[in-house]
């Protein structure tokens, strides 16, 4: 009976200690994530508190985000952006002509898009949109590439150009003609 007993603890033991190095493991992969996020949202505060351009700033001032993008309030903004959010993640960047016709990159590593996050693309865009600046003005400002912003701006544009169109009603010139005023058609 004591060798039994003595053989179940052994067993229990060994499960015990199987659990334990899994449990171990486990935890040092998520461990692992934790940092690799950590690092990540270092580089990213450090990259923003490096750029007194970034959306998140101009974001808190409302003056600001109505005199840079002509958006009234960080709501309406933020609506706009999670409207797009979702296709912009998936989104490609336009290469031009150093693209194959299956859309494969021609012999370099990505480009820089990532360092700029999805939020300020949608920002840059919408200054770029409003305010006309030069593209290397604002290379200078978000302390991107020209090249880059070139490809981001034609990207969103697309994007924006495919997502609005949806929400977007233009009437036929017969059902314009129909309902335009009688002292419009006098003039045109």
């Amino acid at each position: 009976m004591i060798t039994v007993t003595l053989n179940t603890h052994r067993i229990f033991c060994w499960a015990q200690a199987i659990l334990w190095k899994r449990n171990t493991q486990s935890f040092k992969a998520r461990l692992l994530l934790f940092r690799k996020k950590f690092v990540l949202l270092k580089w990213k505060k450090k990259l923003c508190t490096n750029i007194f351009f970034c959306a998140e700033k101009i974001l808190e001032d409302q003056d600001l985000l109505q005199f840079f993008t002509g958006v009234s309030s960080k709501n309406m903004c933020m609506a706009c952006f999670n409207f797009l959010h979702p296709s912009a993640e998936s989104m490609r960047m336009w290469r031009g002509s150093q693209t194959n016709f299956d859309g494969e990159r021609l012999g370099r590593k990505p480009g820089g898009a990532s360092k700029l996050s999805i939020l300020n693309q949608f920002f840059f865009t919408c200054v770029r949109l409003r305010r006309s600046f030069p593209l290397e003005d604002l290379a200078d400002r978000f302390k991107v590439a020209l090249s880059t912003l070139g490809r981001v701006f034609t990207a969103w544009i697309n994007l924006m150009y495919v997502k609005f169109n949806e929400l977007l009603f233009w009437p036929s010139r017969r059902k314009v003609d129909q309902n335009v005023p009688s002292w419009f058609k006098t003039y045109y």
